[in-house]
């Protein structure tokens, strides 16, 4: 019974080894496909995207592989499989934290540019109301 359980485990990072080996090439793909067709206006916009698009699959991958080590533990507990499931427990932390700070940030930046721009509009319609006035 335990080694069906194993074999589960097993089962599980081939599947989340199989997710990484997906996401890395259909995110590759899309980047190349961006850059031949490169749009200098959403360059930045478009590398966030592809960004989050593999932070989603290695996300997924991590999930599956804490699950196969947690299956590991409560079959065969020892302190090389606890170490690495805590080190895997830790980097998916921090892998979830970073894109949300960097939405934070990429918000706050597109409420700058916004209020830059319509300082900017507000300005150069001051100057058309000065010039019209002296003619």
């Amino acid at each position: 019974m335990v080694n069906i359980f194993i074999f589960i485990a097993n089962i599980l990072s081939v599947i989340a080894i199989f997710i990484i080996s997906y996401g890395t090439v259909i995110t590759a793909i899309r980047f190349i496909f961006r850059e031949i067709t490169r749009n200098p206006v959403s360059l930045n916009r478009t590398f966030k995207d592809i960004r989050a698009s593999l932070m989603a699959y290695l996300l997924l991958a991590m999930e599956i592989l804490i699950a196969a080590n947690i299956l590991k533990i409560i079959l065969r507990p020892n302190d090389q499989t606890l170490i690495i499931l805590g080190t895997l427990v830790a980097i998916r932390t921090i892998m979830a934290c970073f894109p949300n700070r960097e939405n934070k940030e990429s918000a706050r930046q597109e409420k700058s540019a916004e209020a830059a721009a319509a300082a900017a509009q507000e300005s150069a319609d001051d100057q058309y109301h000065v010039l019209s006035q002296t003619n």
